[in-house]
């Protein structure tokens, strides 16, 4: 059943967004490069720090979707800026 609700394009980006994006985001890459893992880790979420509400949303989000404590999210972020 395709989703009946309406797109708002004007309407805030919300913690369930945020959320949502760095679960479903995914990259065709090698499972066994480590290299190519953390980069895509980086740029997941860097984009979804770029376009989250707060800081405190993005913190939320990234660890409950990814599983990761709050301090390695930091260094991953952290790592290439």
């Amino acid at each position: 059943m395709p989703n009946s609700k309406p797109y708002y394009p004007h309407k805030k980006v919300s913690y369930g967004n945020v959320f949502f994006f760095i679960r479903t985001k995914t990259f065709n890459i090698n499972p066994f490069d480590k290299e190519a893992i953390a980069e895509s880790k980086r740029q997941i979420l860097t984009e979804a720090r770029k376009v989250s509400p707060s800081y405190k949303d993005f913190i939320k989000a990234a660890t409950q979707a990814t599983g990761l404590s709050k301090s390695t999210i930091l260094e991953l972020i952290k790592d290439k800026q």
